[in-house]
């Protein structure tokens, strides 16, 4: 027992040696175990980061129309791609190709490809972008309206138009019939007794007409198919809000007194609406000279839709602003950041949130950096389809109000360019207290009566003198390079454009190194002025009246892409004084444009489905 006990003492003594030599060793092993083991997390952590970071957007995780994608067709092909174009199209089954935005030339290159029931839409997507032969590809998004079912009682008075002050805003105006707002939307109810003697414009319907059946200038006038009359209720309590008739002894009255809505039905009796169908309905409004465009409308919860994934979106909005068009739209009712969706992601227009009868922000309002303004979005009453009336919630509620103050301020000051009325409704609305950023708080009055010049005394002028004044219509032409619609400090101006003026005086000029022009010592009249480049017109604003003594500003901002303008100098050699000629270049391969058929095949043309694709000369 004795000797078991010592043997047992000896080991216990060997191994505190042991320790004792070698404990800086295991204190070594120790600390790379540490380090090793740290590392591997550090590692696994960066590498999930990077995967979120580098994560690929879902196109299709947002609601679209079933076997259909729309796509943006290069310029320009050769035979033998083209032959392998018509191939790819067969073995994924296409069975149309459609216009997608029949007579809008800027978007003239987008089609909706129709492909065989069931098809798996992914796959076909991934094809196309991968032959190189498609410069951009995504499903036709489905978008809706934003109301919000109401939570209270009914409310029987338009506490709205108060919060917004808009019997301020009518001591400076009541609107005016030139004014056109278009609404985007399930149509108007153009029957109902507070729209009884309003001018209504009737607009297509784009729901029952479908892009193969539009004319050249891209709707139908098949009646009754193409009416506007709203089946949904939606666009109406939209419409009410900016102009129902004012003062007739029943029902309510709209912020515009004296107006013209323009009824464009893009949404269907659901409040569903496809993105071609919404982007053909802005460009119609475009084309027939509308003032203010409402968007209640969005791509909808977590859609997860940014702006620059649907790029004719932003184009839209970008070609309805260059034509003096003043776009509004909804943020959404998600209550999340409006960079989720579509169009409130996208830059240029104006994004609304929703606010309560305490101004604040209304709980389902979307919020973030996005939002310009908000406006009342709670509990609003306004014109409907059954029953007449309605009270309803929702930034849809809240957009037309922003839209309706817009159309006020061209009716009092028509000279003001989409970007200066923008500009006037967020500087002077209010400061409000909010749980999330929604922008200032509308205020009517107040940008009335910023943005609306003082009358001005007219001068006697008798008939021997010039009806001349000192009037001036000034501006400039710029690279807006942010796409924020206004000129900052490192942008540059675009020499060399021809600015156009026609009315009581007609004339032209053009922009000089900083990209200024004037037109000095004008008559009092009607004017419109427009911006031409390489012989193509690509801005005007509104005719508007220029009153004696008076100083008229309008700007013109041009997107980053005009910064590529194309050089006329010929091309020097290094250190040569001398013009040297260029080069003669290869036989260039002989290309082809695609279009969409209207007619015979021409000689020397390749057909694939309903395209023609024609050699280039």
């Amino acid at each position: 027992m004795n000797s078991e006990k010592k043997s047992l003492l000896n080991l216990a003594q060997i191994y505190t040696n042991l320790v004792a030599r070698h404990r800086y060793i295991l204190r070594l092993i120790i600390l790379v175990a540490i380090l090793t083991i740290g590392f591997l997390v550090f590692l696994k952590i960066s590498s999930s980061k990077k995967q979120t970071q580098t994560a690929a957007f879902d196109y299709f995780a947002p609601r679209y129309v079933p076997d259909e994608l729309i796509v943006n067709i290069r310029n320009e092909y050769t035979a033998t791609e083209l032959s392998s174009l018509k191939i790819m199209f067969d073995q994924l089954g296409i069975i149309g190709q459609d216009k997608a935005y029949v007579g809008v030339d800027f978007l003239q290159d987008y089609y909706i490809l129709k492909f065989k029931p069931g098809t798996d839409l992914r796959r076909a997507k991934d094809v196309l972008d991968k032959s190189g032969f498609i410069g951009a590809s995504h499903p036709n998004y489905i978008f809706k309206i934003e109301d919000s079912p109401p939570t209270d009682s009914y409310y029987s008075t338009q506490w709205n138009l108060f919060k917004i002050n808009a019997e301020g805003a009518w001591r400076v105006t009541h609107g005016s019939n030139n004014v056109k707002v278009a609404i985007i939307d399930t149509g108007i109810d153009y029957n109902h007794p507070d729209f009884s003697g309003r001018s209504i414009l009737k607009g297509p319907n784009f729901i029952a007409c479908p892009p193969s059946e539009r004319s050249a200038a891209g709707f139908c006038q098949k009646t009754p198919e193409a009416d506007v009359l709203d089946d949904q209720g939606h666009g109406t309590h939209v419409a009410g809000t900016i102009g129902a008739i004012a003062n007739n002894g029943i029902g309510i009255a709209g912020i515009n007194w004296n107006i013209t809505l323009m009824a464009i039905k893009s949404m269907d009796q659901k409040g569903d609406g496809n993105m071609n169908d919404i982007i053909s309905g802005m460009n119609y409004a475009v084309q027939n000279k509308a003032n203010v465009i409402n968007l209640s409308l969005t791509s909808g919860p977590g859609s997860n839709l940014p702006c620059r994934v649907v790029p004719e979106l932003q184009a839209t909005i970008d070609n309805a602003i260059s034509h003096g068009v003043v776009v509004v739209a909804a943020a959404g009712n998600e209550s999340e950041d409006a960079l989720m969706e579509s169009p409130p992601s996208c830059t240029g227009l104006i994004v609304v949130g929703a606010t309560d009868q305490n101004d604040d922000r209304a709980s389902f309002s979307n919020y973030g950096s996005r939002i310009d303004i908000s406006a009342p979005g709670v509990a609003i009453l306004s014109t409907f389809t059954n029953p007449p009336y309605q009270l309803d919630q929702g930034t849809s509620m809240a957009a037309p109000h922003v839209a309706a103050v817009a159309a006020l301020l061209l009716a009092a000051n028509p000279s003001l360019s989409a970007t200066e009325v923008k500009n006037c409704l967020i500087n002077n609305a209010d400061s409000i207290r909010t749980d999330k950023p929604i922008g200032g708080r509308l205020n009517a009055a107040k940008a009335l009566v910023s943005c609306t010049p003082s009358p001005q005394s007219q001068p006697t002028v008798s008939p021997s003198t010039s009806q001349k004044s000192t009037s001036v219509i000034k501006g400039s032409v710029y690279i807006d390079s942010n796409n924020n619609g206004a000129f900052d400090a490192s942008e540059s101006g675009y020499s060399g454009a021809t600015i156009d003026l026609d009315g009581a005086q007609s004339t032209n000029t053009t922009s000089d190194s900083t990209g200024s022009y004037s037109f000095k010592n004008l008559a009092q009249g009607n004017y419109k002025v427009s911006l031409v480049i390489d012989g193509k017109t690509v801005g005007y604003s509104p005719n508007f009246p220029l009153p004696a003594d008076f100083t008229a500003k309008i700007s013109f901002p041009l997107p980053a892409s005009y910064l590529l303008k194309p050089s006329t100098s010929a091309l020097t050699s290094q250190g040569a004084t001398k013009t040297q000629a260029l080069k003669v270049s290869p036989t260039p391969i002989k290309t082809y444009t695609c279009r969409a058929a209207t007619g015979t095949n021409k000689k020397g043309g390749i057909q694939i489905g309903n395209l023609i694709c024609t050699p280039n000369t």
